[in-house]
């Protein structure tokens, strides 16, 4: 298990919207580097054509022995570089005419730079680049210099009504609920409603654990001693989590399998009957209570968003609070297919021991999260307020780079939000609550 942090480093002119502002141009003909109008974001880009020895660079000031994940968008046929006192690591990119990420992870050594270096591979076409990024992505990360200030955030109006039903304030006609509540044909097993069943829904006994709270948000309650969706008695863990569904009630198309219900990861490879590619999840919610009891790292600790695969989650999104704690911790992890988990560090880590840290999350605060699948990256980013607030953390797990496993044909995937109670220990009763809005 491998942790990480994520801290930005800074990228003079990373578009190329100032030409070539920050960078050394290398072009012996006069005729090699230019500055080109075909952007990936903002007015330019930088362009390299097929003449030996062009390239462009940038020195980047670093921490000595700390990783660095730096990325470019790269379209055409072109190359990234990373050189420094390690041995130079490179990447490739045959893209076509779309631009797309290339992201290359590097350790800086004993050095305190490194540089970065952009450049046409092949003999033939060119290659653009823009929207060049580095960050820190290791344990040994700095702190910044103050700690944020954390503040109670302002009141929004999210237009929800307390007197509606929860499927009555959003559209949950893509999503089912897995519940703790027991299922009566299978008393070991938790109760899911599919996503044309909420009529069902009202007068179930999964009923108390998804309702409108006063203020209109969508309430989700789960207890470490509830019905888990295992099929034996006292394994796993319970739930109260929505669970996509892109059939929309399209009973004739099952839930499981790469059929219109489930989504590819962008680098699944292509020509397959996904229902979709690329996914987004955007959420905004309070975490109003986590379990207070329980053995080793199970108290207070929950899961609050997932992609979830066939059997693995290549990304789970965790908030954890030890009960005397005043902040909790928010980390990602990322499991390899059929083995490991490999955690990514955000807010804290998942001991998120004594106080929690002085920037974290505390009960019933509004935070925002994104889980972003582009291509064989998921970004993870999380901000303090509704989705217009401050960034507080972010990350990115490069699947490719991890070797998960994830990239063929037969995976599928789809989106779960809501408590997923990480603990099987605690007494009975004890719980995990969020408000999502």
């Amino acid at each position: 298990m491998a942790g990480m942090n994520a801290q930005a480093q800074i990228i003079e002119n990373p578009g190329f919207e100032n030409g070539f502002d920050g960078w050394r141009e290398v072009d012996p003909s006069g005729e090699g580097i230019s500055i080109s109008g075909i952007e990936r974001s903002g007015s330019s880009s930088a362009k390299a054509t097929v003449r030996p020895g062009h390239r462009i660079a940038q020195t980047v000031k670093v921490q000595p022995n700390t990783r660095y994940k730096i990325r470019v968008y790269i379209r055409g046929n072109g190359r990234i570089r990373v050189a420094g006192a390690s041995p130079t690591v490179r990447r490739n990119r045959r893209s076509g005419t779309e631009y797309n990420a290339t992201t290359v992870r590097y350790n800086s050594g004993d050095s305190d730079e490194l540089v970065i270096i952009l450049e046409m591979i092949g003999s033939t076409g060119d290659a653009r680049f823009d929207d060049v990024t580095i960050e820190c992505d290791d344990r040994n990360c700095p702190e910044p210099e103050e700690d944020p200030v954390v503040t109670e955030s302002a009141e929004i109006d999210f237009g929800l009504d307390p007197d509606l039903e929860p499927w009555e304030n959003f559209n949950l006609n893509v999503w089912a609920i897995d519940t703790p509540a027991p299922r009566p044909e299978d008393p070991c097993r938790a109760e899911r409603t599919d996503e044309d069943e909420w009529d069902i829904f009202r007068a179930s006994a999964s009923s108390p654990y998804l309702f409108t709270h006063t203020d209109g948000g969508m309430r989700f309650v789960s207890r470490v001693d509830g019905a888990t969706t295992n099929s034996s008695c006292n394994s796993g863990f319970p739930r109260s989590e929505l669970r996509e569904m892109l059939r929309a009630g399209n009973t004739s198309i099952s839930t499981t399998g790469v059929n219109g219900n489930n989504w590819a990861l962008g680098y699944q490879p292509t020509g397959t009957n996904h229902g979709g590619r690329n996914g987004v999840l955007k959420a905004t919610l309070r975490i109003n209570q986590v379990s207070t009891t329980g053995e080793g790292l199970h108290p207070g600790r929950t899961i609050i968003g997932q992609i979830h695969a066939d059997n693995d989650e290549p990304l789970r999104l965790y908030y954890r609070k030890l009960p005397d704690a005043e902040f909790g911790c928010i980390y990602a992890e990322s499991e390899i297919r059929d083995g490991d988990d490999v955690t990514f560090n955000m807010i804290g880590d998942e001991r998120c021991e004594d106080n929690g840290p002085s920037n974290g999350v505390m009960l019933n605060e509004l935070i925002s999260y994104e889980i972003i699948n582009e291509d064989e990256d998921i970004r993870v980013i999380v901000r303090r307020g509704d989705q217009d607030g401050e960034i507080i953390a972010q990350t990115t797990i490069d699947l490719e780079q991890l070797n998960s496993g994830y990239d063929r044909a037969d995976e599928w995937m789809y989106f779960k939000a809501g408590v997923y109670t990480q603990n099987n220990t605690g007494e009975a009763g004890d719980s995990d609550i969020a408000t999502f809005y």
